[in-house]
């Protein structure tokens, strides 16, 4: 059983700090490396790493709201408005500040339906926001779901969902198919973020993680890592673009994510001196997921870490200090406004 301190959750802390820094990671090595000339190496080995992110972001999400036992009207009033209400307040801010940034013409037409999600969100990372706001919205029923079957009444099932949500999107693009069957995506089950969702649930409340030695979650770990990475840099060398295998929906992402937070589980189950900071940096990511992107673009403006290792640390090491920052500053001032803005709580 897993450690608590305050109802935290030590490895889920470990592993949120280090998802957000994972998603900073990424957006700062888009700008710092361009994959099509001579950067195409250290650019695919930490794109594919910053990637891992999101996954942990959607696991830990599902490894603590569907262990809640509440009502779906509940869980909407506790969970969901909140993150809705903070994310209308960033969507707003994003729109503006692009405005501000490019120079564009306000359009109150534009910005209702970014509101309303019904048009692309101004900044690239917003894409993640509706998909986990209409994910919430099943949470709820999932969770009746896992709760009822064990992993291993479910391991039919959730190899399904793995075959259709990953593996096959790989083969139909491969194949020139067009897949136009919903049903093939599991929308059941929240298709290929609730996969990630109900995969982090059994795999932070499974038995069965205790029985398998530690080495040998490391040396699965690094050897899809490799693989990922070979059939990476395979493609390039190919000259190929396999969409589904530089998103979400990558095969080998799943596992690589997985394992990771096994392997927290396993050997970060408890309180060491670092996890002070860890816990605020957990209880900030959400803050520093809508302030990092601001701060990358400012930057941007000042300094160029194009093809520049030192500037492209430089750059990382700011963007996510500054956001994670501004997010402790206003919980010091007032920590119901840090809340409303950030969702952040400890």
């Amino acid at each position: 059983m897993s450690n608590v301190s305050s109802k935290r959750i030590y490895f889920l802390d470990y592993a949120r700090a280090f998802a957000v820094l994972l998603v900073v990671l990424c957006h700062v090595a888009e700008r710092a490396f361009d994959v099509g000339q001579s950067h195409w190496f250290i650019y695919t080995f930490i794109h594919n790493f910053g990637r891992l992110g999101v996954p942990l972001f959607l696991m830990i999400s599902g490894a603590l709201q569907l262990r809640k036992s509440v009502t779906p009207g509940e869980f909407y009033k506790k969970s969901l408005l909140p993150l809705l209400l903070v994310s209308e307040i960033w969507i707003i801010v994003n729109y503006v500040v692009s405005l501000l940034y490019t120079g564009g013409g306000f359009s109150i037409q534009e910005l209702l339906g970014q509101v309303f999600f019904l048009d692309s969100l101004k900044l690239p990372h917003m894409w993640f926001i509706p998909e986990i706001i209409i994910l919430y919205l099943v949470v709820p029923f999932i969770a009746l779901v896992v709760k009822q079957f064990s992993l291993r009444n479910m391991l039919i099932p959730l190899g399904i969902m793995y075959a259709t949500c990953f593996v096959m999107p790989t083969v139909f693009h491969e194949l020139s198919i067009t897949n136009e069957n919903p049903l093939l995506q599991a929308p059941i089950l929240g298709g290929m973020t609730g996969f990630y969702l109900i995969v982090g649930y059994y795999l932070s409340h499974s038995k069965i993680v205790h029985k398998i030695k530690t080495s040998a979650i490391a040396l699965a770990l690094a050897t899809f890592v490799l693989l990922n990475f070979a059939i990476q840099c395979l493609i390039h060398y190919k000259q190929q673009s396999i969409y589904p295998l530089d998103w979400y929906t990558n095969p080998f992402l799943i596992i690589i994510a997985g394992l990771i937070l096994v392997l927290m589980k396993k050997i970060l189950d408890r309180e060491t001196r670092i996890y002070p900071i860890m816990r605020y940096v957990s209880s900030a990511a959400f803050g520093i997921f809508f302030l990092h992107y601001f701060i990358i673009r400012i930057l941007g403006n000042y300094i160029s870490w194009f093809g520049r290792p030192i500037w492209f640390l430089v750059a990382l090491i700011s963007s996510f200090v500054v956001s994670f920052g501004a997010v402790i500053i206003v919980s010091k001032i007032n920590r119901r406004l840090a809340f409303r803005l950030f969702l952040y709580k400890t």
